[in-house]
């Protein structure tokens, strides 16, 4: 499968069996956009993450474009410690995938 995002620059994630190419989407450990990409396209990712990333199976491994790879069981609680820390701030992890569009 494909995951393809939509922010500032498009990024595109590939799933291949359990393996997860994330490139420059997700890192280990979790790092987030820079400063310079702002507020609305830091919202977009952190969005797209949680919604289309951190709903795979707790077992699939990610393998980001630079960095040591990473398991996306352990990415989600980290990310959820986040969440805890600052909830008006970071979107949760849903607890199912919101449905594919259609095409």
């Amino acid at each position: 499968e494909c995951y393809q995002f939509s922010f500032t620059c498009p990024e595109v994630c590939f799933l291949v069996g359990k393996h997860l190419f994330t490139g420059d989407t997700l890192y280990a450990p979790p790092q987030g956009p820079g400063e310079s990409w702002g507020v609305e396209a830091t919202q977009q990712i952190l969005k797209s993450i949680t919604e289309k990333l951190y709903v795979l199976p707790d077992d699939t491994s990610f393998l980001p474009g630079h960095g040591r790879d990473g398991i996306l069981g352990v990415s989600k609680e980290e990310y959820r410690a986040f969440v805890a820390q600052y909830p008006d701030l970071l979107p949760p992890i849903p607890d199912s995938p919101p449905p594919h569009p259609p095409g």
